[in-house]
């Protein structure tokens, strides 16, 4: 019988060096998030995504992350997840921290893929500015740009129009395949 969906989720944040609680405020959230940041790396975690009022969401996901607990006590062996984790670790590894930027980078790599596809980036940035600053404290234009950059560099987002946004900034990289 193979892994169990939690224990890939726990081998994914075992191979990561990190395990947060899902079972305190903003852990299940940012479980979430680095779930659905792997995906877009390319782990298959097996995952089905749709849009929820603070990003994509899983019930899924939601659900292994409490359960990854278990794993995390004894009760059940992680098991490594398919695929590399090296995308992974090199996208997140300076904001593991910050559940802003988890929350951002997987709100505009799923909106770009299901509402954006297509568009300029800046329709993104826009977009992003839009739906999440007023629920967040301090969120800025500059920020949002820092997280394309991040995601423009590690190839997850591609701008269809590169002669628009802010000049001599990441929004006007192309993606280099």
């Amino acid at each position: 019988m193979g892994a169990q969906s939690h224990q890939r989720l726990f081998g994914l944040f075992e191979g990561l060096g990190m395990c947060p609680d899902a079972g305190t405020p903003g852990g299940g959230h940012a479980v979430q998030m680095i779930a659905y940041l792997a995906q877009a790396c390319g782990i298959d975690l097996g995952y089905r995504y749709s849009w929820y009022l603070r990003g994509p969401y899983s019930r899924d996901a939601a659900r292994d992350g409490l359960l990854m607990r278990e794993c995390a006590r004894g009760g059940a062996p992680a098991a490594p997840p398919g695929g590399d984790i090296g995308a992974l670790r090199a996208l997140i590894s300076a904001h593991t921290d910050d559940p802003l930027w988890l929350e951002t980078a997987a709100s505009a790599i799923h909106l770009h893929r299901h509402l954006y596809a297509g568009r300029p980036l800046g329709d993104l940035v826009g977009h992003l500015l839009y739906e999440m600053a007023p629920g967040h404290d301090g969120l800025a234009g500059e920020d949002v740009q820092r997280v394309v950059d991040c995601l423009l560099e590690h190839h997850l987002l591609e701008d269809v129009d590169p002669g628009h946004g802010r000049a001599g900034r990441g929004l006007c990289r192309p993606v280099v395949p």
